[in-house]
């Protein structure tokens, strides 16, 4: 349960580390879980409900 400041925007995305606007504090583990996707991934992950993409699918590769 410690703190730690989590960027709204994560700056692997392109947020600002040092802007306020995308700065708050939040707890170790939501932060770990949310990593670098959105609120609602994080909320989905949280309820239980394992969302994936069919874009974040790895390619399928054949005859390899």
């Amino acid at each position: 349960m410690s703190a730690e400041v989590d960027e709204l925007v994560p700056v692997s995305r392109g947020g600002d580390p040092y802007s306020f606007a995308n700065c708050r504090l939040t707890h170790r583990i939501c932060n770990r879980m949310k990593s670098d996707k959105t609120d609602e991934h994080a909320r989905a992950l949280l309820g239980g409900k394992r969302t994936i993409k069919p874009s974040s699918l790895p390619f399928k590769t054949f005859g390899i």
